[in-house]
């Protein structure tokens, strides 16, 4: 695993009590001492056996009882020692709490049935609470609030350990090669040097497919290659080399678009973006940001963390539509508009909304706006997609190329040569495409 800075993991699962949570940490800890990386592990029950045992299970007193656990493994974790924490922490506030408090923080909650969990309950905590032997139990008499924003979720209940320990570790080792904050901040920095363009006289000069390139494309080119290499992988940029042979071997690759829709962008629709994705050897995209800067627009997404968009300071969760193929919402270029997507649009009775950048287009399906977009061009390239695929798929969309066929994102032909689909899953378009 490769650390984003000096300081240790802070692995905190939260949820009802006997749902789990103690399995689950004491795995993630094996998994660090096998690695041979310092690890700590803290438990709830034991904790208010020892250094909390002071506290009652009143709300002020729960509320205590992680704030002084959060302060000590923030000190732990400071030290470059990985923490791995379970404990029921029923309140949003204080989970929220920690979260700002540590760096490196992953919380994870364990999911599973108040049913389940007092079947589980070999010391009958649930049946004295029911029957007023126990005050302020969780999940009886005080609530469980059910995390607003995990970074992981995990159902004990129908999934098993080994299942939801590989969930976790994947995460973490994927999550855990970069530093997301400051890869947000890098995509915001390079917005602004694209908006700096935005108003004043620029060059204009046309590619090789006939497609523009401005100024403002090479200036957020060269910032983001410059950003992106301290991460010591291969950056695959549409203003920049494609040579295969330098990112063939690499673990990750970086694939960029600069500045997608720089049609839009000149003709200030305001509809343009920048994109930064994240693909693993096996050419899956595990990471992504898609930053519409003159929209203030940043969606972004990790593989098993969900798909988000940030816009005004107010972050929300993404979750594609539910709605059918018919009387939906189909998104269409504004300059590339092609016969095929017309043709389907009208014989599906689909409403047609034109809209520039492809990453904004998808990212408009992750986020429920319309349902289908189509583009059944060769001309596109990786860099078109690779950021929004991971967005898109954890907000539960799907992306295909024309023939159903996944997409894989680091391989030598950089353009897509047989399309692609983008919908919110809820039909199966390739029936539909089909018949056309």
């Amino acid at each position: 695993m490769n650390k984003k800075n000096n300081n240790g993991l802070v692995i905190w699962l939260t949820g009802l009590p006997c749902s789990g949570k103690t399995t689950l940490a004491k795995e993630i800890e094996k998994y660090f001492i096998k690695r041979e990386m310092p690890v700590q592990r803290l438990d709830g029950d034991v904790v208010r056996e020892t250094i909390n045992k002071d506290l009652s299970y009143n709300k002020a007193d729960r509320d205590k009882n992680i704030e002084r656990v959060a302060h000590a493994i923030q000190k732990i974790s400071d030290d470059g020692i990985n923490v791995v924490s379970a404990f029921v922490s029923p309140y949003q506030r204080m989970r929220d709490f920690t979260r700002s408090l540590c760096k490196n923080y992953v919380e994870i909650y364990v999911k599973c049935s108040i049913e389940e969990c007092m079947r589980r309950d070999t010391k009958g905590m649930y049946k004295k609470a029911i029957n007023g032997e126990i005050k302020d139990f969780t999940g009886v008499q005080d609530p469980f609030e059910i995390p607003q924003n995990p970074d992981i979720v995990v159902d004990t209940e129908n999934e098993t350990v080994e299942e939801n320990f590989k969930k976790i570790i994947e995460y973490i080792e994927k999550t855990s090669v970069i530093d997301v904050d400051e890869v947000i901040k890098i995509v915001r920095d390079a917005g602004a040097i694209v908006m700096r363009f935005y108003d004043v006289e620029y060059s204009i000069e046309e590619k090789e497919n006939k497609s523009p390139v401005t100024d403002a494309d090479m200036a957020s080119h060269d910032f983001l290659v410059k950003k992106l290499s301290k991460y010591g992988y291969p950056v695959l940029s549409e203003e920049g080399d494609h040579n295969f042979m330098q990112r063939k071997n690499s673990k990750y690759v970086w694939i960029i678009d600069p500045l997608d829709g720089t049609m839009e962008f000149i003709k200030k629709t305001k509809e343009f973006s920048l994109m930064i994705g994240l693909a693993d050897k096996e050419g899956e995209s595990i990471f992504g940001i898609v930053y519409a800067p003159a929209l203030d627009e940043l969606y972004f997404a990790q593989k098993g963390g969900g798909a988000y968009m940030t816009k005004n300071d107010q972050k929300v969760k993404l979750h594609v539509s539910d709605k059918g193929i018919k009387n939906g919402k189909i998104l269409v270029s504004r300059n590339h508009l092609g016969e095929f997507e017309q043709k389907f649009a009208r014989k599906n009775n689909m409403q047609q909304v034109p809209m520039g950048s492809a990453g904004l287009k998808i990212c408009r399906i992750a986020r429920g706006d319309a349902e289908l977009y189509i583009n059944s061009s060769d001309k596109s390239g990786m860099w078109d997609i690779c950021a929004a695929d991971v967005i898109l798929k954890e907000a539960g969309g799907k992306l295909t190329d024309m023939n159903e066929k996944k997409i894989f994102h680091n391989v030598e032909n950089v353009f897509l040569m047989e399309g692609y689909v983008v919908s919110n899953n809820c039909f199966d378009i390739h029936n539909k495409l089909s018949d056309e």
